[in-house]
């Protein structure tokens, strides 16, 4: 029962979050967010929800690198993509943050070791209520919304969001460039 709470709590969250970034416009916001502190935040947190340690997922951040935007809104963009890292790479998840800063732009990318999205599914995983494959296949629960949330905070923060594929690997890596802070 407490496995269906959480998962319940989860989709609740999921759907208030992209309701509440739904219509909202760009702004420029003054607030800077330093990535490594909330990096780490967010691996710890995401880490203890999947019964994963801390130690399957990498983090290589340059230090003081921060991005221009509200805490929330870039916790849950990175929340979201470490979250499907795991989720899509369980049972022996190997995820890698790395984040690189210039003056004009951060980029951080998360790649895991999941099975990866077909490149003719890349652009589609943004958008609201997809999920790959067939319904009555699916092992894992989800709603379809995390990325759609991530590219909409992203676009809000002005900066974009794109799935790849490893080179020579399996899984896949999002990109994600924001304004650096």
């Amino acid at each position: 029962m407490l496995q269906d709470v959480e998962r319940l709590d989860g989709l609740i969250d999921h759907l208030l979050d992209a309701a509440r970034t739904l219509h909202r416009r760009p702004s420029r916001s003054d607030e800077v967010t330093e990535l490594g502190p909330l990096l780490d935040q967010v691996r710890n947190g995401v880490g203890q929800r999947h019964g994963v340690s801390a130690e399957c997922i990498r983090i290589d951040c340059e230090a003081g690198v921060g991005v221009r935007g509200r805490k929330a809104d870039v916790e849950i963009v990175f929340r979201n993509l470490l979250d499907n890292a795991l989720k899509y790479s369980l049972p022996d998840p190997r995820v890698e943050v790395r984040a690189t800063g210039g003056r004009e732009k951060v980029t951080v990318t998360v790649a895991d070791n999941g099975p990866g999205i077909p490149l003719s599914q890349r652009h589609a995983v943004f958008r609201r209520f997809v999920r790959l494959g067939s319904e009555l296949e699916r092992s894992r629960p989800g709603t379809g919304l995390g990325l759609s949330l991530v590219r909409s905070l992203v676009k809000q923060l002005r900066g974009t969001v794109t799935a790849k594929g490893r080179l020579g690997q399996r899984g896949s890596v999002f990109e994600v460039e924001l304004p650096a802070g």
